[in-house]
């Protein structure tokens, strides 16, 4: 699996998986370059974007959960139980993108991105 870094002046850089990234990229309406950079200008816009996406997901996670504790207590399955507990939500991937636009925008400094 291939693996991009994003970086910041503002922090230290960090890690995901392409696949995740491009999965971002997809939700925010960007076309993916494996490689580029967003201007400090346009920063605002992409968090806001991203806090939204985090507060949808946040919500389709609470809806599942519900529906997934009442199969589970109704079918007593640990498989499900299991499931729940190992699954890793996009709002958990958005969280180290987030804190680096945030700290970017602080400083006025570009986020950039491409292979580690």
């Amino acid at each position: 699996m291939a693996l991009v870094a994003f970086s910041s002046r503002a922090t230290g850089p960090f890690i995901m998986f392409e696949d995740t990234a491009r999965g971002i990229f997809k939700l925010l309406g960007e076309p993916w370059v494996g490689e580029g950079a967003w201007a400090p200008e346009d920063l605002p816009g992409i968090l806001a974007e991203l806090d939204r996406l985090e507060a949808l997901d946040k919500d389709r996670e609470r809806q599942c959960r519900a529906e997934e504790l009442k199969a589970e207590f109704e079918n007593d399955d640990p498989v499900l139980k299991k499931e729940r507990e190992e699954r890793v939500h996009l709002y958990q991937r958005l969280v180290p993108l987030q804190d680096m636009i945030r700290r970017s925008i602080k400083k006025d400094v570009p986020v950039v991105w491409g292979k580690p």
